[in-house]
C-alpha cells in the first residue's frame, strides 16, 4: 500500500460491529447507512477525521510529483534501452547447428 511512497499514511474506517478493543493501529469505526450495509458518508460520522484529511491535502504533494517523476524518467530510460535491444535483435547472427560427425 506504501509502494508509491512510503510517506504516506494508511487510514482505517471499519464497520461499527466488528470494533476492536485493543489494538495498536488507530481506526475509525462508522455506522452503516439507513436501509445500506456500507456508511456511504463516513466522513459525517467523523469530524475528526474529516479535519485530519483537510489538514494534510496537499502537505506531501511535491515529494509524491518528485517521485513520479523520477519514476517516468527511469521508465522512459528503460524503453529506450528496449528498442535499442529489438533492434540489435534484428542484425544478430542467426545460430547454425554444425553436426562434426
Amino acid at each position: 500500500m506504501k509502494q508509491y511512497n512510503p510517506e504516506n499514511d494508511i487510514i482505517f474506517v471499519a464497520h461499527k460491529s466488528i470494533e476492536l478493543k485493543n489494538h495498536a493501529i488507530k481506526i475509525y469505526y462508522v455506522q452503516p447507512d439507513e436501509h445500506d450495509s456500507v456508511a456511504r458518508k463516513f466522513l459525517e460520522q467523523c469530524p475528526n477525521l474529516k479535519e485530519f484529511l483537510l489538514a494534510s491535502v496537499n502537505q506531501d504533494r511535491s515529494s509524491n510529483l518528485l517521485y513520479r517523476q523520477k519514476r517516468e524518467k527511469e521508465k522512459h530510460f528503460q524503453t529506450q534501452v528496449n528498442r535499442v535491444r529489438r533492434l540489435l535483435y534484428c542484425f544478430r547472427k542467426k545460430y547454425k547447428h554444425i553436426q562434426t560427425m
